[in-house]
Formats: C-alpha cells, sequence, structure tokens
C-alpha cells in the first residue's frame, strides 16, 4: 500500500503531470489561450476552442506585446489587434530562449478564423518595438541593427509585413540627403570630437556615417569621411576596408546597399 501511495506521488510531482495542468490561462474572444510546462522545463503556449487545440507551440521565455495606438509595450495578458491591415485580430508573441544569450524573436499569430502563425522573424540581440511608422495601419517592427555593436553603434532598421515574411522597409528608411549647411556643421562638431583607443575616428563621425547609408546615401557617407579625415593622418584606406567589412557582415546589407542606388523622388505639396 505504501509502495502504491509513493507512486501516486511521485507521479503527481513529475514534469509529466505538471505539463499536463495549465499554468495560466486567458479567454480571448472565442478562443483560450493556455500556457504549461514540458518535461524539458520549457513553457508551451497553446491555443484552444470549444476545448480543441487549434495551435500548440514551445515558447520558453516569452511574453505578449500589446499594441497601443502607433507603440507597443510587452504584456503579460494576450491582447489581439490587427497589426497586418488584414482586418483580422493578431497576436504578437515576443520570445527568448531559456539558457541562452542571444536572441530575441517575434511571432505573429492571427486569431483568424483560422488560428495560424502568419510570420515569425527572429535573430535580435536586443528587443524591437512593434509600431505603425507611416499610419497606414500595418505595424512594422523597429529596432537596431547590431552588426556594428562592437562599434558601439547601432543604426535604425524597419522590417515590413508583406506576404508571411517580414522584410526590410527601405522605403520606409529613406530619408532626404541632408543638405551643405547640416554636413558642414556636423564635421566642424566631429573633428573636435574624442577619439578613442583603437579607433581612427571619434564614434559620432561613423555613427553618422550609418545614419546616413543607413536612410540611402552612401556616397555622402565616403564624402563626409574625406571632410572629417585629418589631412595629415595615415590609414584612411585601411579604416574605409574595414567598415566596409563590418558593414557585410549585417544580413540586411544587401537591401542596405540597394536603397543608394535607388534615386529618391521627392514631391511637394
Amino acid at each position: 500500500m505504501n509502495i502504491v501511495l509513493t507512486l501516486i506521488v511521485l507521479l503527481a510531482l513529475s514534469p509529466l503531470a505538471r505539463a499536463a495542468q495549465p499554468e495560466q490561462s486567458w479567454t480571448v474572444g472565442q478562443y483560450k489561450i493556455e500556457t504549461s510546462h514540458e518535461p524539458t522545463a520549457e513553457k508551451r503556449l497553446t491555443i484552444l476552442k470549444d476545448g480543441q487545440a487549434l495551435y500548440s507551440k514551445t515558447v520558453g521565455q516569452y511574453w505578449f506585446i500589446n499594441v497601443s495606438g502607433k507603440k507597443s509595450n510587452s504584456a503579460h495578458e494576450p491582447v489581439a489587434t490587427d497589426v497586418t491591415g488584414d482586418g483580422n485580430p493578431d497576436l504578437i508573441i515576443e520570445q527568448f530562449p531559456r539558457n541562452s544569450q542571444c536572441c530575441w524573436s517575434y511571432s505573429i499569430l492571427t486569431l483568424g478564423p483560422p488560428v495560424k502563425e502568419i510570420a515569425t522573424v527572429g535573430g535580435f540581440p536586443s528587443p524591437m518595438t512593434i509600431e505603425d511608422v507611416n499610419g497606414d495601419g500595418v505595424y512594422e517592427i523597429t529596432g537596431d541593427d547590431w552588426a556594428f555593436y562592437s562599434w558601439y553603434a547601432s543604426p535604425r532598421i524597419i522590417l515590413r509585413y508583406d506576404k508571411g515574411q517580414y522584410e526590410l522597409a527601405t522605403n520606409l528608411m529613406r530619408r532626404p540627403a541632408p543638405g551643405e549647411s547640416e554636413l558642414a556643421s556636423k564635421a566642424a562638431a566631429f573633428r573636435k570630437a574624442t577619439v578613442y583607443a583603437g579607433f581612427d575616428v571619434a564614434p559620432e563621425v561613423y555613427r553618422y556615417m550609418l545614419d546616413l547609408i543607413y536612410s540611402g546615401h552612401l556616397d555622402t557617407a565616403w564624402a563626409f569621411l574625406d571632410r572629417v579625415w585629418p589631412k595629415q593622418k595615415v590609414g584612411k584606406e585601411e579604416f574605409v576596408e574595414t567598415f566596409k567589412e563590418q558593414l557585410a557582415k549585417s544580413r540586411f546589407w544587401p537591401e542596405i546597399r540597394g536603397m543608394s542606388r535607388v534615386r529618391m523622388t521627392v514631391t511637394s505639396n
């Protein structure tokens, strides 16, 4: 008898038994959303209707994203909002692997019907923001490109939903080229900026260059470097090559480079 009771207690405390019991539960419209622990200690998110599971996925560490107005914030409870512009409510899940140093990812689930994952995007070393950049009702994912993390620089990127995936929104990132007065003012200020050990120029220089490049003005960035580089200082060619090598490490570099090949049309009201 004691052996039987012991087995019952052990089974009740086992990971398998715990996984069967929802840890948290919410109701969103006609759906029930539950989280539970798997035997591996990972978390599982399940969406049910009338007791039938319509979607289930291991999510590790996760947060729901609450889209309110133009920007978003993390939430502990699911909030459904149409973020793709198709008229159907969507659920946004922000995830980060357990026991890992990288990376953040985002899953977009439409509550349809049918309920399904319509897009997932990841590989971000820092959390991203969901926002309607141009106010058209379709929400973009914005944040930092960490290709220049070791340079203490993080140019901004914008990703837009298109046919089941998020792609770089070069049309939203492209901006008019700065005028001569701005370039001259920046150059004068950056010549006086502190140059840290191990770097050829002050970080303000290449941060501004990246801002130019990531808004579609690659040639202007190189011309700006010519302005601020001290005339008697050697090593500019080596710096340029190193800078180019770092640019190429960005997973978005092909699209970023292509931005400078497209002439920007500015319309006047």
